[in-house]
């Protein structure tokens, strides 16, 4: 199968069926369904391409623009970020294109440590950086 599924957490069958073989904690319903608790709205998109398939929590941000408001999207708030199943760079070629087409300003995506194609990727399409946010829970 080919494609981009995006799936909200009402449709917690066919997320936790998602998450399954190669989801990271973060990646779970019971987590998404927590962040619904504290006002986020995430979504798993499930990019299946060349055989690869990449799981991605998300959020959509509102985004100021100069001609009104539109959106954006992040990773989840988590210690691990999206998954590929087998190193390709298929998924996020076809998760750009995607991503065009919602016309999202932004695509900021954390990649979970276990990928490896990274080091494939064009310097001139993605801007790598180590930044870590602390949120004061106290």
């Amino acid at each position: 199968m080919q494609g981009v599924t995006i799936l909200a957490p009402d449709a917690r069958a066919a997320w936790e069926t998602a998450y399954e073989a190669d989801g990271l904690p973060s990646h779970s319903w019971h987590y998404a369904r927590g962040l619904q608790s504290a006002g986020l709205d995430p979504r798993l998109a499930v990019v299946e391409a060349d055989g690869a398939r990449m799981l991605l929590p998300f959020i959509e941000r509102p985004f100021a623009a100069p001609d009104g408001e539109v959106l954006d999207i992040a990773t989840i708030p988590a210690m691990s970020g999206a998954v590929l199943s087998v190193d390709s760079l298929a998924p996020l070629e076809l998760w750009a294109d995607h991503a065009r087409r919602q016309g999202w300003v932004c695509g900021y995506i954390q990649l979970a440590l276990k990928n490896h194609c990274l080091r494939d990727l064009d310097p001139d399409r993605i801007v790598q950086h180590n930044i870590m946010i602390q949120f004061d829970l106290a």
